[in-house]
């Protein structure tokens, strides 16, 4: 399933552009939205950062050699780390 097709020169930091509830569905959810509903292979990034019950936890994603489906700018998939921050981060900065 996997082949080693990325070879990382820069993190892309993302957000999920929805609600942190703080509890650990939310990187689900945003697996479920990739797999089930876009019908991709895996989850496009590579870690997910999320508030669960007031602690920051990395979540882990597409192993780092494997290229993400995280973005379509300049074919960056395939020379990046995806980072997604769960939360909607237009109209604030995410917390340090």
């Amino acid at each position: 399933m996997f082949e080693h097709d990325n070879f990382p020169e820069c993190i892309i930091l993302h957000h999920s552009y929805s609600q942190d509830r703080e509890v650990h569905q939310d990187w689900f959810d945003v697996y479920k939205w990739h797999v089930y509903e876009n019908k991709w292979s895996y989850i496009g990034y590579h870690y997910g950062i999320e508030n669960v019950n007031g602690e920051y936890m990395a979540l882990p994603g597409r192993p780092e050699w494997y290229r993400g489906a995280h973005t379509s700018e300049q074919g960056m998939n395939n020379k990046s780390i995806g980072i997604c921050l769960i939360g909607n981060f237009d109209s604030k900065a995410p917390p340090p």
